[in-house]
């Protein structure tokens, strides 16, 4: 579609680049190159981010086991 085939490709053994953005309906401000603002009602938040099949940004741990099942582990 945008004519760069070297930035993706969706394919079985490819690695995995990806972002998981959430639209989220708040009362927000978008600030421009300018420094001047304008003002919205939605905005979009990454809420998880893959870098060559590893997970590199997971704000909310949406990619870690619930507390509850979780098992044993080591405090750090």
């Amino acid at each position: 579609m945008i004519r760069r085939p070297e930035l993706g490709t969706l394919s079985m053994g490819g690695e995995a680049d990806l972002a998981v953005l959430e639209m989220q309906e708040a009362d927000t401000g978008f600030v421009d190159s300018g420094l001047a603002r304008m003002r919205g009602t939605r905005r979009l938040e990454c809420v998880l981010t893959m870098r060559a099949g590893d997970v590199v940004w997971d704000p909310t741990g949406l990619t870690c086991p619930d507390w509850e099942t979780a098992g044993q582990y080591g405090v750090l």
